[in-house]
């Protein structure tokens, strides 16, 4: 048990990029843990504060249409899915390809206490993600209505996440199977993940939306599609309204018996799994060419690519705003004005984009950093790119255009998209490509800061630096703030736009001035 609960721990601390408290380091690692402690406590508040607003605004509907449950079933719904796709993609590198198996595989710790442990640390992540949805919205519904089962409301939390992630493992296994199919495992990856996206994408869009019917009528009708889809959910509501023993016993029952026949599947075929999703395609039509010199920045250019390119899970987290772009374009392209207009709840979709397609792509072009990780994934090489005789600003912007290399052509395509396709004037037209462009800067150059200021060059696999880091945190949150605390703050107005679009370029020139004297110091005592 102290084994188990002692790798569990181990887990989760390399879950948050905790950095390991040394002598010698002592008071420099306990500040910067207590920093990143004081920002995970912000972003829960912050999450929270959010969800208890959205909820506290949906509930008079809820109570008008007589059905004020349906609304925790909601909240129930958006867990179960943030769960689901959240947990997909990360599968194989947290359950078969991290880091540190042979060192653990050669103590003396069962491979089932091992495998447990890995489920448990991803159990408990995703428990904080439904306690962030679920705790604000019982204290929004209790404002409007009693809630006789509040206790129980409580206690069923803690089950809500072992179902969704029972299902997405079992689809990231699947996903990764098919991916080892290929020959060429990266591109393999790109289509298997890439079309799963598209195809909950079209499902999305081919959801019946009927014409007028108000947002809470139209998350009702979700909710009981989905409860036929997925019965807990019906049990989960009929527990909340009045408390049965059959349902109670069925709601522990069905997930527990479900995540321990994996374990146990797992457990047994866990070497043949394993091997399965890990082997590699050796190809044998080795040619000599003949090499040129290239400069030292587009060396570093193409080895900063090369290494991107090849690595799916850094494409997917890094860049999922330019694949969101590209698939939105297809589906209006596909789908046409009405079908997509309902599914939005607008009423004329080309009003609705005029005013906010700036905003839109904006955003999704400030999430989408490649650079926030860029200095973490060096690993114990990095000496290798610190001895070399670059000027260190050369190696900042070799990572940079890598990031830029993906959105700059998403930009050109989606403005001249939306441009044609809106009419817009000519200021418009090229508000569309500079706007986002400035917020791409601001990513790119904001993400090496960020990636400075916390590295971690000790992970057990990619997927931390790449998603779960500080870095990372503060790039989203970072993105969602530059962008989303400006427009709310006055009317949207292209006059507005245009002040906004020329202080985020003004914001970059500062943080590559930042990057350029801070940047260059920091790197240097990496």
């Amino acid at each position: 048990m102290n084994k188990f609960l002692l790798i569990t721990k181990v887990n989760l601390l390399s879950f948050f990029n905790f950095g390991k408290v040394t002598s010698s380091k002592y008071k420099t690692e306990k500040r910067r843990n207590f920093y990143k402690i004081l920002l995970l406590l912000f972003a829960f508040v912050y999450l929270s504060y959010y969800v208890y607003m959205m909820v506290d605004t949906s509930m008079p509907n809820f109570i008008a249409l007589n059905k004020p449950t349906y609304l925790l079933g909601v909240l129930f719904t958006y867990s179960c899915l943030i769960i689901l796709v959240s947990n997909v993609f990360k599968v194989k590198n947290i359950l078969f390809d991290f880091k540190d198996y042979d060192l653990l595989m050669s103590l003396p710790i069962k491979r089932n206490i091992v495998i447990l442990s890995k489920i448990v640390s991803i159990y408990l992540l995703n428990l904080l993600y439904t306690m962030i949805i679920m705790i604000p919205g019982y204290f929004a519904y209790i404002k409007y209505l009693n809630l006789d089962s509040s206790f129980l409301y409580f206690f069923l939390i803690f089950i809500i996440p072992i179902v969704p992630l029972f299902l997405s493992l079992i689809i990231g296994i699947i996903l990764s199977w098919l991916t080892s199919n290929f020959k060429n495992k990266t591109i393999g990856s790109y289509i298997v993940n890439i079309s799963l996206i598209v195809i909950v994408m079209l499902i999305s869009f081919r959801t019946d939306s009927a014409s007028s019917i108000e947002m809470a009528n139209s998350s009702i009708n979700s909710i009981d599609k989905f409860g036929n889809i997925y019965p807990l959910m019906i049990i989960y509501l009929r527990l909340i309204s009045s408390f049965n023993i059959i349902d109670f016993l069925l709601f522990i029952g069905v997930p527990a018996v479900l995540m321990s026949i994996f374990i146990y599947i797992i457990d047994i075929y866990y070497s043949k799994i394993r091997l399965k999703l890990l082997k590699t395609n050796v190809k044998d039509n080795y040619e000599i060419k003949t090499y040129h010199q290239n400069s030292a920045l587009s060396s570093l250019y193409k080895k900063e690519l090369k290494k991107f390119v090849s690595n799916s899970l850094y494409v997917l987290n890094t860049i999922f705003g330019c694949i969101l772009i590209i698939v939105f374009i297809i589906l209006i392209i596909i789908f046409k004005d009405n079908t997509i207009a309902k599914l939005l709840t607008v009423p004329d979709l080309g009003d609705f984009l005029k005013k906010y397609v700036f905003i839109g792509l904006s955003l999704l072009c400030a999430m989408s950093s490649t650079t926030h990780p860029s200095i973490s994934l060096e690993g114990k090489s990095l000496w290798i790119l610190k001895s070399i005789p670059v000027h260190t600003d050369t190696i900042f912007l070799s990572k940079i255009l890598v990031n830029l290399t993906f959105l700059i052509p998403t930009i050109l395509i989606s403005g001249t998209f939306f441009g044609f396709y809106l009419h817009l004037d000519s200021i418009s037209f090229l508000l569309i490509y500079l706007m986002p462009l400035g917020y791409a800067i601001l990513a790119s150059v904001s993400g090496l800061i960020f990636n400075l200021l916390s590295p971690n060059f000790d992970f057990d696999n990619e997927i931390r630096v790449i998603k779960q880091s500080l870095p990372a945190f503060l790039s989203i949150i970072g993105a969602f703030l530059v962008v989303i605390v400006p427009i709310s703050i006055k009317e949207i107005t292209i006059n507005y736009l245009i002040s906004i679009t020329a202080s985020i370029y003004i914001i970059d020139v500062i943080l590559a001035y930042i990057l350029h004297i801070y940047g260059k110091n920091k790197f240097s005592k990496l």
